[in-house]
């Protein structure tokens, strides 16, 4: 991820690199959401039902 982040100096990059880039911001935001609902179902022994 290193190398992706040392250039987005750059105008435009490569198409595998901006997808590669998507894919894994994609992947922590999904982490994350998991960790955000283990610690709502620690808390509350529930999880909302909505996104509010």
């Amino acid at each position: 991820m290193t190398p992706l982040i040392a250039r987005t100096d750059e105008p435009e990059l490569p198409v595998m690199e901006t997808a590669a880039a998507c894919t894994m911001l994609h992947s922590f935001y999904t982490e994350i959401e998991k960790i955000l609902k283990l610690i709502a179902l620690d808390l509350d022994k529930k999880i909302p039902l909505s996104e509010s």
